[in-house]
């Protein structure tokens, strides 16, 4: 008489598993390449999504995002610092003029301001506001979704 032992392994759905999702609404590419009829962007999408936040074509920093912080630094500029990557994105929103554009404001992305950036408000709420930063050269638009 033989015995035959046969085992057999499943892995099953229990295990931490790490896949990746789609990004959530209004987390595309930003607003570049979006026309707008008056300052040249739409940004509906942006605007509805209040999830804390700097992105444009080569990055995205959202705040639910694991890894990602935001920060008022004492001076009261901000901060966004991508633990992970060591990238860190530096603010100053300055009041808006009637064009919407907000004076005394700067960006900078790892140390480097953006020089010649225009900073247009598009929303604001008590502690957060919208805002579409705009480099002529070279053409790039960012979505900064900050604490204020």
């Amino acid at each position: 008489m033989a015995i035959v032992l046969l085992t057999a392994c499943d892995k099953g759905s229990d295990g931490v598993r790490r896949t990746d999702t789609p990004d959530p609404p209004g987390s595309g590419e930003g607003p570049v390449g979006r026309p707008d009829p008056e300052q040249g962007w739409d940004f509906t999408a942006e605007t509805a999504d209040g999830c804390l936040r700097f992105e444009g074509s080569e990055m995205r920093l959202r705040i639910d995002r694991g890894g990602v912080l935001f920060k008022t630094l004492p001076d009261g500029h901000g901060a966004v610092i991508d633990l992970d990557s060591g990238r860190r994105v530096e603010y100053f929103i300055g009041e808006a003029g009637s064009d919407s554009v907000c004076r005394q404001s700067w960006v900078s992305i790892d140390g480097q301001k953006l020089e010649g950036a225009t900073i247009r408000m598009k929303k604001q709420t008590a502690g957060t506001v919208w805002c579409h930063v705009d480099v002529a050269r070279p053409q790039k638009g960012y979505m900064l979704v900050g604490l204020r």
